[in-house]
């Protein structure tokens, strides 16, 4: 599924852009680099009866490539997040012959998310005009890397107290997403625009536990990535 969205995404979006029409291939196409900055703020959460996960909404930055041609454009993006990501789940424990001990284990770690994201756009605006608002459709390869920063004290039920570093036995994969994507260019000079962009993602990475977390993995689901992204950035087009 990874290896094929991409290119699949890209060859929809040659063909479609294939097909404007001949008036609109007249068109010059201007090239423009972007740098931004804003938030992601996560919207959702897993959670059941043994497992919560949850990430911390965090700034996020990067940069962009975009390839305008009349009032549609092309931008290939990479965005740079640093987040917390915070595991808790319910240990419990049978002692014969009676006692049932239960607690409650929360790990925490910092995951880097770096999104690939390729988007089509359609200008309401023209390239001339102050304010140019555009709505776009796209997608993305999301690379996540994973940082434990926490340990946890007596998962064991019996024996002496030991600190242990379950963190480490959690691992996030790379996943792919899709977005909606809506905003508007300022024009500040005929090169030079001012971009409050937002987007909305649908993205979810699978999780998986080995050591003494692999139970883990008949009742985790995968971790949303999905959330609203606002970044307000500055472009500069290099005209035709």
């Amino acid at each position: 599924m990874k290896r094929i969205a991409i290119p699949v995404l890209i060859l929809i979006t040659l063909l479609i852009l294939n097909c404007r029409g001949s008036a609109w291939a007249l068109d010059p196409v201007d090239i423009g680099v972007e740098i931004h900055a804003g938030w992601f703020n996560f919207s959702n959460s897993y959670s059941n009866q043994s497992l919560d996960q949850n990430l911390d909404s965090h700034p996020i930055r990067g940069i962009g490539i975009e390839a305008r041609q009349g009032r549609f454009s092309l931008e290939l993006s990479a965005d740079w997040i640093k987040t917390n990501v915070q595991q808790s789940f319910l240990e419990v424990f049978a002692l014969p012959p009676f006692l049932i001990i239960e607690q409650t284990v929360t790990l925490k770690g910092n995951l880097t998310i770096v999104p690939i994201l390729l988007t089509e756009r359609f200008h309401l605006g023209t390239e001339k005009g102050v304010l140019d608002p555009y709505i776009g459709v796209g997608g993305g390869y999301y690379i996540l890397s994973y940082d434990p920063t926490s340990t946890a004290t007596s998962l064991l039920p019996v024996g002496p107290s030991t600190t242990t570093s379950p963190s480490h036995d959690i691992k996030f994969h790379n996943t792919v997403g899709a977005h909606a994507n809506l905003g508007v260019d300022i024009r500040i000079t005929p090169a030079v625009t001012f971009t409050i962009d937002g987007r909305y993602v649908w993205a979810y990475a699978k999780i998986f536990y080995k050591g003494n977390l692999s139970d883990l993995n008949s009742v985790a689901g995968p971790l949303s990535l999905n959330g609203w992204v606002t970044t307000f950035g500055i472009k500069y087009y290099f005209k035709n």
